[in-house]
């Protein structure tokens, strides 16, 4: 098998220099080297389990070589026709990184990725954080998925009106004292997390005063471990965002859209569940 490489390589030695010479840096002789092994392992993760160690053991490498080469130029065909799907529907939200890797940092990369010579290469600016981000895989089959879960994410970003969303964002840049525009925020976490938010928010409205008195319990004294707590307005301002679970948050942020007198009635209730 090593031997098939180093014939590989060395082909791609004088592809790589133009017929002009068989010496290169050091870099670029395992830049290359790398990106003959990902085009082979392209090919062999492409068979199933039982199969791999046949194709390895009685296959000729060349052909698997090539065989690896045709799946990879596929897949960057398919990311070609991913990323027009996603700029077709692109979210019209004023978040930099999101803009900058659509209209110049997933361009840049199809632009400059070479299939033959560094195929394992993932060089690209993308900076817009995805929720579920595989940082392990490299090359083609990174950008695959990155923009997989890119589409996937802004298919649900677009259930919300534009207006909806660009309100969310400044509510959230408010909250945490950000601007979102030059944040780096991924506008499917915030919008999943307002979705919760509202969920939750149905439920706390259908309860009476003492089971969000037993939450509060559960929030500021169990949690807090507090001997006391006066629950006031300006307490819960406190408390808003930095509670330890996400649900607690949301609770606090519920409660500060109560009326003073019902959050004192809750606090009274909580000291009275207390004692």
């Amino acid at each position: 098998m090593e031997g098939d490489i180093m014939s590989i390589f060395q082909n791609l030695i004088v592809k790589y220099t133009r017929g002009k010479g068989s010496s290169i840096k050091e870099d670029t002789a395992f830049r290359i080297l790398g990106s003959i092994y990902y085009a082979v392992n392209a090919c062999v993760q492409n068979q199933q389990d039982s199969s791999r160690s046949f194709l390895i053991s009685k296959g000729n490498i060349l052909e698997i070589y090539k065989k690896g080469i045709e799946i990879l130029k596929e897949t960057f065909c398919q990311c070609e026709k991913l990323y027009e799907e996603i700029k077709e529907n692109r979210l019209r939200v004023p978040v930099k990184m999101y803009n900058d890797t659509i209209d110049a940092a997933l361009p840049d990369f199809f632009k400059n990725y070479d299939i033959i010579f560094g195929a394992q290469d993932t060089y690209s600016s993308m900076d817009y954080p995805l929720v579920f981000d595989d940082m392990n895989i490299k090359g083609i089959f990174y950008i695959k998925q990155y923009l997989e879960k890119l589409k996937v994410e802004t298919e649900f970003c677009n259930f919300f009106k534009e207006s909806s969303i660009l309100e969310i964002l400044k509510g959230y840049g408010e909250k945490y004292k950000i601007d979102i525009s030059q944040s780096p925020i991924s506008v499917f976490q915030i919008l999943i997390e307002q979705c919760a938010f509202l969920t939750l928010c149905e439920v706390f409205e259908s309860l009476d005063d003492t089971f969000l008195a037993l939450l509060g319990k559960t929030v500021f004294y169990d949690d807090l471990a507090c001997s006391s707590f006066k629950l006031t307005h300006e307490q819960l301002i406190n408390c808003r965002g930095n509670m330890e679970r996400e649900w607690q948050n949301y609770y606090v942020n519920f409660l500060l859209g109560q009326s003073e007198k019902r959050i004192k009635n809750i606090g009274k209730t909580i000291i009275h569940i207390y004692g």
